[in-house]
């Protein structure tokens, strides 16, 4: 699952969604996931870039370490990113003073209102450094996909060695930590026959 944080330098005060337009955002590269939910969540809050033109704020489309370098230097004050828990650089940034926090639950409502591609979700308390409660925030599951004609037999053995290596494959990466509950619970993409048969 990839959770959105906005994270936030020290002393940047963002009381409501709307507050983000006077500062400097980075809300990740064009067409990928962050930049999308965050355009999605700009419209609803009924702000666009004009908006930040406005209240001497910006949008700059970094990608994700770029973006963690440039915030180091203060020239950004607020990041938009998706990712999963605990992210490594996230948790650099929060040692240095960065705070991490989510987003308006109105918003939130808002966003996933006939949008089943999101669901709600929590940053956890403790998660990154100087967070003390849960942060209510947007995710969107990670999918791995094929193609549907794919032989069934080859699909679920792709399903089945995922689950299986999952604790190896979370080590890399904590997209690959989940239970086969949340992991059978079908989207708005169906299952293969291969993946189908295994769950």
């Amino acid at each position: 699952t990839l959770k959105m944080h906005v994270v936030c330098q020290k002393g940047v005060q963002i009381e409501t969604f709307s507050d983000i337009a006077r500062y400097r955002v980075s809300p990740g590269l064009v067409g990928f996931s962050t930049y999308h939910l965050f355009y999605e969540t700009l419209r609803l809050a009924g702000l666009n870039e004009a908006s930040f033109k406005e209240r001497q704020g910006s949008i700059v489309h970094f990608d994700y370490p770029e973006a963690a370098r440039q915030f180091e230097k203060g020239n950004i004050d607020v990041i938009f990113w998706m990712t999963a828990t605990p992210n490594s650089l996230l948790t650099r940034l929060s040692m240095q003073g960065a705070n991490v926090t989510g987003l308006d639950r109105g918003l939130i409502d808002a966003v996933l209102d006939g949008n089943d591609a999101y669901e709600r979700a929590e940053i956890d308390a403790g998660t990154y450094h100087g967070q003390s409660r849960a942060i209510q925030t947007i995710a969107v599951r990670t999918t791995h996909a094929t193609l549907a004609d794919r032989p069934e037999v080859e699909v679920n053995d792709v399903v089945r060695t995922l689950f299986q290596r999952r604790d190896d494959l979370s080590g890399i990466s904590p997209a690959y930590s989940f239970d086969a509950r949340f992991a059978a619970k079908e989207g708005p993409v169906p299952f293969h026959a291969g993946a189908h048969r295994y769950w």
